[in-house]
């Protein structure tokens, strides 16, 4: 009778520990839903969709578009067609795109959960999932809810991985072989979306080889990598019997070759790097050492052994910098503490932890990737980008699926509950408004329908909306000056440039001329200028009357402003230069 009352208990306990999380992570899928309909970001999120737009009115990818975005905006193209089915124009089209976001990330989340169940216990892996679950965002607790660059490369390359895992403690047939050549196909869509993200495919091929078999190894890396070839093969194929192979060759030697038109120097990159690790990684290791001690000395009242006592310290730097962040509201820029916390955790976790393989499958590739964008980029910003897609979030689920004590199983767990309120409890887009405003006014026309966001800026995307399309005609080839991605979204032209994220202007002229080359280089390719030019002039200083770029003098020579228009809120001006008809065709001196 004893064994069946303990039994019973048992079986409730167990069915608890399963419904807990799955009612939270339900939860945050409807909170996730509903902050779809909440904030307006004119930037980066507008950026996506406008890339995608110039590819679906029929420019053509790696021939005429050669910018590094080209990849994740073709990516986007079968979301767009589907869209355009049910919409003739493009009103409420950034809302489309954030549910498709929301559907892909839980459906990479359901996935994934799928394929570790098969490895971990039910209980455990259903609260490691709820950890990963807030953070498949682009930028923590304020994400811009988009298909990008970002968050597809970086949720394919996380799904990649897990199945490379699975692949490894499978014995061979039909499913060994179906994963890995499936890893390979995602690893290349997320090279296409991210083309930095090609150094996590050979960080991931290493670990595979390394992680295999002895008699399998060979054939484990080449049927990974045969799954990214045929998606290459997909992409390019059709392209190339569109275009041409010469064409196509011509335009991948300027994807592959263009240098980045914001130049860092040595200096600047190590400034950026000295940032990163002194900011965020100073507070994390004095919070780990302060638990460190703390730990040690109640080492035998506690039972602790060392790997333990490291542990817990890591999860008390994990569960700080968490802290840290939901005490900033309304800043983003407090996700790289977290993201350090998680990198410790992670070196804790090789040395001192039980080892698991699914962070050398999962958290090192990410790391590594994160590390080489610091470089590139010159800029700690990378690691806010990424930080909660992989390294500190992976290693809270693995200290829930590893961890022998309960004690790291709670502090894992209560990280993961912080976390949660910290993603949910913020209605907004990233950049979209400062602290105190209301998000009460719904947008009812234009790419932004649908959403929600405070009355002053309701008023200005109106008045944007309103100009820029009195502006232009259907068939028009417009263009737009210092990073107005939104505006080609807003007209009714066509998308008449190599990147919509324009850097003409941008971060006061910083190596303008070099950009103005690839301009050029695009109308080349193209054969033909724009009809139309706008230059949006925001609160930093930019203007046509800026004599030192030559792309002014381009504009002076064979256009003439035929509208202007002051504004009131982040756009100041809006001036509209027309094609005056007489461009001579000789781009070759424009380009010296």
């Amino acid at each position: 009778m004893t064994d069946n009352k303990t039994e019973n208990r048992t079986e409730k306990k167990n069915r608890l520990a399963l419904i807990i999380p799955l009612v939270i992570a339900l939860a945050a899928m409807c909170a996730e839903t509903v902050r779809c309909f909440y904030g307006i970001d004119m930037g980066d999120e507008s950026f996506y969709v406008s890339e995608s737009l110039g590819l679906f009115q029929g420019m053509m990818p790696f021939v005429e578009k050669t910018n590094s975005g080209v990849g994740m905006s073709f990516l986007l193209l079968p979301v767009m067609w589907i869209y355009s089915m049910f919409s003739p124009d493009l009103s409420g089209v950034i809302l489309a795109l954030r549910l498709t976001f929301m559907v892909f990330r839980f459906a990479v989340w359901l996935t994934i959960f799928l394929l570790l169940k098969k490895h971990v216990p039910s209980e455990r892996l259903m609260w490691a999932m709820l950890v990963l679950a807030p953070f498949t965002g682009s930028c923590g607790t304020s994400p811009g809810l988009a298909l990008s660059y970002n968050t597809i490369g970086a949720l394919f390359m996380l799904l990649s991985g897990v199945l490379l895992y699975c692949a490894v403690n499978e014995e061979q047939g039909r499913s060994y072989v179906a994963k890995l050549v499936s890893a390979g196909f995602l690893s290349g869509i997320a090279v296409f979306a991210h083309p930095l993200q090609a150094f996590t495919v050979i960080t991931l091929m290493t670990v595979l080889f390394i992680s295999e078999k002895k008699g399998r190894r060979f054939k484990s890396v080449l049927l990974y990598a045969s799954g990214g070839i045929a998606e290459i093969l997909i992409v390019m194929i059709p392209v190339m019997a569109q275009s041409g192979p010469d064409a196509l060759l011509k335009g991948l030697g300027a994807y592959v070759g263009r240098k980045a038109s914001m130049k860092r120097d040595t200096m600047e990159t190590l400034v950026s790097i000295k940032a990163f690790f002194l900011k965020f990684w100073f507070f994390m290791c004095a919070t780990f050492g302060a638990a460190a001690v703390f730990f040690f000395a109640f080492k035998k009242k506690l039972s602790l052994e060392i790997k333990d006592i490291f542990m817990c310290a890591a999860a008390a730097s994990a569960f700080e910098g968490t802290a840290f962040v939901m005490l900033q509201p309304y800043n983003d820029m407090g996700m790289p503490e977290l993201g350090a916390a998680g990198m410790l955790c992670m070196f804790f976790t090789f040395f001192f932890g039980k080892k698991n393989r699914l962070v050398y499958f999962v958290s090192l590739p990410c790391f590594i990737f994160i590390l080489l964008e610091i470089f590139v980029a010159a800029t700690d910003r990378p690691s806010n980008r990424f930080v909660f897609m992989v390294p500190a979030v992976w290693v809270f689920v693995l200290v829930l699926i590893t961890a022998d004590r309960k004690m790291l199983l709670r502090a894992a767990c209560a990280t993961a509950v912080m976390a949660l309120v910290c993603e949910l409890r913020q209605f907004f887009v990233f950049r979209d408004l400062e602290e105190g405003a209301k998000l009460d006014t719904k947008m009812g026309s234009g790419p932004y329908a649908g959403l929600y966001t405070c009355k002053e800026k309701a008023d200005q995307i109106n008045a944007l909306q309103t100009y820029i399309k009195d502006n232009t005609d259907p068939g028009d080839r417009v263009a737009f000056r210092d990073s107005f991605s939104a505006g080609y979204l807003m007209s009714d032209g066509l998308v008449w440039a190599d990147s919509t994220w324009d850097t003409l202007h941008y971060f006061e002229n910083a190596n303008a001329n070099d950009y103005c080359i690839y301009l050029f280089e695009f109308y080349q390719r193209t054969g033909a200028i724009p009809d139309t030019v706008f230059y949006v002039e925001k609160s930093r200083a930019t203007s046509i009357d800026d004599d030192s770029v030559t792309y002014t003098d381009f504009v002076k020579q064979y256009y003439d402003e035929t509208g202007s228009r002051e504004f009131e809120g982040s756009i100041k001006r809006i001036r509209i230069f027309t094609n005056n008809g007489t461009f001579d065709g000789n781009l070759e001196k424009w380009m010296e």
